[in-house]
């Protein structure tokens, strides 16, 4: 057992004289120690150890394995066993000093080194030993402690490396410190909280100097923070502006700090650090701004936003997007609320897309149908979604946006079904498509040529279609369509193309050039169709109107030969009264009538020379359609056609009442053939107001559209029945016993010779009003 000064150390002293009872007592007091170092060493977590340096053998406590992970059976091992797991880098130096303390005659022994773990590392230990000596000063045992440094070293390691990400932090970040201190004038700053203030870098700053930087409507809000540290409050965040001395900048500034107080409550020490926040709170507006700009976008485009979570199904959406969904805005949705709304036909294949999300798929587009919750319509969604992961990389959350595109869809399909009936309708049409290039350069036919030569591969060339051209036809359809190509009008031209079977047909091209915005043409797009059958239809038309025309000419002989005796009957019936009268005169009166009788002589003369110029105007009309138009005085032409048809107005007590308009004096007419329409016009109003009561018979001219001046015959006559006005200016159809029908057809082929129109309406006054145009002479 160890003695000498162990023992003295435990508390007892030597005595050579003394009785076997003290040395009992001693002996208890020895195990008695050594007991409480026994039980102290398994208590503590501290690897303890007792070194019988004679026996060169270690006794180990169970902290051993605990600690450092060696096996329960290595609690007793030779000091060899302690050696060898010494890190072979400090081995020889550890091994030396703890040789030479128990050599020496020093009581301690401390030595910091790396110690082999029972897995194979290594720990870093100090450890520590006392030496135990007898009477003549030679270590006996040493007992000793090892405390295993790893954990402090490594919270120094990172102490030093969180102090000095720290320092990197705030310089990277542009984060300022401060720190405050009772009793100490002024706040120890960082430089880079007085850049932030934008005051020149020094050691303190004093609230002053703080207070002077402070923009001038924030002033109350440091104020409020201020008090709110002195009353107590640990930990305050704070933003605000100042508006910097160095170049006059306004700068939002944010400060966060940490206060102590005493135990009576007073401020005592405050830390905290300091940041410029201009940029994010720029950012943050400009978010929000774009934010609010978006919204609006997608109200605008009626497009809907939304949310959800793979994990519980629950989501949120946009107002715009309820309102797709027929549903009343909320703040939250979940999946079973839109499966409902899904159209029964497309739910599996949603279900599948939902999976797919749920699986991982990042990106996906899907269209189908809903029915809508408020109204029950059928609607068309597109909705796009991407599957977001969370800082694990799990994907718990997908976003995306929803499009009613009903709309759109239906045009989709309307379009297709009029490409459809498109593609039918040019199956099914004698017309061929084509298009052309802008600069006629290939022509393609949408339907393949038939009847005709196959065109060349690379599209229509010139030779070729010149050699499937008549020869007699080519030049002239060439000109046609490279005048076209030049000019851009409209291309049509008909010609006799060669068929398969070398026949030659007629057929008709045309074609029309689409333009861009700017004019220019993109493209031509026109139809071929076969006028073979038409052209020979209308050859034979012709020559059936030909022979018509004979008929008609020998026709037109007996029409001329009615129209005579018709027309020639006024003009000679005047003669012949003048005559008559002139003869009366000249047996009542003698010489006393001659003035009279020489002036009917005159009226005579030009009524029978206007009866030979009826004769030669109507030849002409009839036989050739001519009519010699010259600038006539409309109202002196009434006034003789009124003097030829009303010589005798006042003795049949007949009122004729003229209106002329300033613009309607002049016009552009035969003047005998005018006439003609007039008097014709006139004798029918005569003879209409016969036998009525009122015998008005009144004559406008006023203008008329498309530069025609419109001339109005009216009676107070009975009018003209209605199934009589549907013939009323055929030949042979009259009202009278004994007219011919043929006045009112004449009278309509001279207005139309002219380029005018004459029909019939109904008076206000109940009678008939004839009406015709003529054109308008400047």
């Amino acid at each position: 057992m160890p003695g000498g000064r162990f023992i003295e150390r435990l508390g007892f002293r030597r005595a050579g004289d003394a009785g076997s009872a003290a040395t009992d007592e001693a002996a208890r007091a020895l195990r008695d120690a050594e007991e409480r170092y026994r039980l102290g060493a398994r208590a503590t977590d501290d690897v303890t150890w007792d070194y019988d340096i004679p026996a060169r053998r270690v006794t180990w406590n169970e902290a051993l394995t605990r600690r450092f992970g060696h096996a329960p059976a290595d609690l007793a091992t030779p000091i060899e066993w302690w050696e060898e797991r010494l890190h072979p880098d400090e081995a020889k130096r550890v091994v030396n000093s703890f040789r030479a303390a128990i050599a020496g005659t020093g009581d301690s022994w401390s030595e910091e080194y790396r110690f082999l773990r029972g897995d194979g590392s290594y720990a870093v230990v100090l450890d520590r030993g006392y030496v135990i000596r007898d009477e003549r000063g030679r270590g006996v045992r040493m007992v000793g402690a090892m405390l295993d440094l790893s954990y402090r070293k490594r919270a120094e390691a990172a102490l030093r490396a969180s102090e000095e990400r720290l320092r990197l932090a705030q310089e990277a970040g542009r984060l300022g410190t401060f720190e405050w201190n009772a009793g100490v004038e002024g706040a120890e700053v960082s430089d880079t909280h007085c850049d932030i203030l934008g005051l020149p870098r020094q050691r303190r700053i004093t609230g002053d100097q703080l207070r002077s930087v402070i923009h001038p409507d924030d002033r109350a809000l440091i104020t409020g923070y201020t008090a709110a540290v002195h009353g107590g409050t640990a930990s305050a965040d704070i933003e605000f502006r100042i508006v910097r001395p160095s170049d006059g900048a306004v700068r939002w500034v944010w400060m966060s700090s940490r206060t102590y107080y005493d135990d009576a409550g007073r401020l005592v020490r405050q830390i905290g650090v300091s940041e410029d926040i201009t940029d994010r709170k720029l950012a943050a507006d400009r978010l929000r701004e774009s934010e609010e700009m978006l919204r609006l976008a997608q109200e605008a485009a009626g497009i809907g936003s939304f949310e959800w979570n793979l994990v519980t199904g629950d989501g949120r959406a946009s107002p715009t997007a309820f309102r797709i969904f027929g549903m009343e805005p909320r703040d939250r949705i979940n999946v079973p609320d839109l499966i409902d709304l899904i159209h029964p036909d497309d739910r599996d294949r949603v279900a599948a897309n939902l999976r797919g999300a749920s699986g991982g798929t990042e990106e996906g587009v899907i269209e189908h149908r809903i029915i809508r919750r408020d109204d029950g319509e059928l609607r068309w969604l597109r909705i796009t979604g991407k599957t977001l992961p969370d800082e694990r990389g799990a994907r718990v959350r997908r976003v995306g946006v929803v499009e009613d595109i009903t709309d759109r869809t239906l045009a989709v399909a309307r379009l297709r079904e009029s490409e459809e009936n498109y593609r039918f309708t040019v199956e099914l049409s004698p017309q061929l498509p084509w298009t052309a290039d802008a600069d006629g350069s290939r022509v393609e036919f949408k339907r393949p040529l038939v009847n005709y030569p196959p065109m060349p591969n690379e599209g229509h060339t010139a030779d070729w279609a010149d050699d499937l051209t008549h020869p007699d036809d080519a030049a002239y359809r060439r000109r046609a369509w490279d005048e076209s190509m030049r000019t851009g009008q409209p291309y049509d031209c008909e010609f006799r193309a060669r068929r398969r079977d070398g026949t030659y047909h007629w057929v008709r091209s045309r074609g029309y050039a689409r333009r861009d915005d700017s004019g220019r043409i993109v493209k031509w797009y026109g139809i071929t169709e076969d006028v073979h059958s038409q052209r020979l239809a209308e050859q034979q038309l012709q020559r059936l109107q030909h022979e018509l025309s004979q008929v008609a000419r020998v026709s037109a002989m007996g029409t001329l030969a009615s129209t005579l005796a018709h027309e020639l009957n006024q003009p000679l019936t005047a003669v012949a009264n003048y005559m008559a009268g002139s003869k009366r005169l000249l047996h009542n009166h003698g010489a006393e009538a001659i003035p009279v009788i020489t002036e009917a002589l005159d009226n005579a003369a030009r009524a029978a020379v206007q009866a030979g110029e009826i004769v030669r105007r109507l030849r002409d009309l009839v036989s050739r359609g001519e009519v010699h138009t010259q600038r006539v005085e409309l109202p002196a032409l009434v006034h003789e056609a009124c003097e030829l048809t009303f010589g005798d107005a006042r003795d049949r007590s007949i009122e004729l009442v003229l209106r002329f308009d300033g613009d309607a004096e002049n016009v552009l007419a035969d003047r005998i053939q005018v006439q003609q329409v007039l008097v014709n016009l006139l004798r029918n109003a005569g003879e209409a107001i016969e036998k009525s009561d009122t015998k008005l018979v009144t004559v406008s001219a006023s203008p008329a559209g498309d530069d025609q001046v419109a001339v109005r015959i009216e009676d107070s006559g009975t009018g003209v029945a209605a199934e009589v006005k549907r013939h009323l200016f055929s030949p042979f159809v009259t009202t009278k016993e004994s007219g011919m029908g043929v006045g009112l057809s004449i009278c309509r082929s001279i207005v139309e010779a002219h380029g005018g129109q004459l029909w019939v309406e109904d008076a206000p006054g109940g009678g008939a009003a004839f009406c015709f145009t003529l054109p308008h002479a400047a």
